[in-house]
């Protein structure tokens, strides 16, 4: 187990820093904020499954508790979790904890600034003053924002 405090700093946006506490088993290349700190991302996993296949998660996002939250998820912890692979449909899942990935690309968390596009290995993100939208190579994805979410 690795437990690690990360301090999230961005020069660009008063409205994102903080600080998280918790268990983290995944790395990422790319690790991305949208401005408001509201929404924070990880794509490009490093890392191996037990038999030593690279992860299927090609980028996972994560969003505070918010005013989209299902019923069922209120109960259960931080906020709400989105995966998308470079192919088939995005999920969404109840988030048990505040996800922070490890950086290993980046001294401090890129702020993905409105209007602005990243890509990764068979996804790609836009962000927007309305939200984040994420989709695959396949054309599946989701959007998201603090008032409501959309898998496609």
């Amino acid at each position: 187990m690795k437990y690690l405090t990360l301090l999230l700093l961005a020069a660009t946006s008063p409205a994102f820093a903080g600080s998280s506490s918790i268990y983290l088993n995944n790395d990422y290349r790319q690790v991305f904020a949208t401005p408001s700190g509201n929404i924070l991302c990880g794509g490009d996993s490093q890392k191996r499954t037990k038999t030593g296949k690279p992860r299927t998660n090609d980028l996972y996002c994560f969003i505070g508790l918010n005013e989209a939250m299902p019923k069922r998820c209120n109960q259960q912890g931080e906020g709400l979790d989105f995966t998308l692979n470079a192919k088939g449909k995005a999920t969404m899942s109840c988030a048990g904890f505040e996800f922070v990935p490890v950086n290993e690309g980046y001294e401090e968390t890129r702020v993905l600034k409105y209007g602005e596009t990243i890509s990764g290995q068979g996804w790609s993100c836009r962000s927007e003053t309305s939200g984040l939208s994420c989709q695959n190579n396949d054309g599946h994805g989701f959007s998201i924002n603090r008032k409501e979410y959309r898998l496609f």
